[in-house]
């Protein structure tokens, strides 16, 4: 079986752990244009139930 370092796996596994990061990235925005981090309740546009 042929060593898998010497085929240039070792490129492939840091290439995959790069674009899995970018992934991460997008899927995860912490940035201001989440909506579910940034809440702000207004009267005009939500809707607050106090109980079930």
């Amino acid at each position: 079986m042929a060593d898998p370092e010497a085929l240039g796996a070792d490129d492939g596994v840091e290439r995959l752990k790069a674009i899995l990061a970018g992934w991460r990235s997008f899927l995860v925005d912490l940035s201001g244009r989440n909506r579910l981090l940034n809440f702000r309740h207004t009267k005009a546009a939500t809707l607050e139930i106090v109980s079930p």
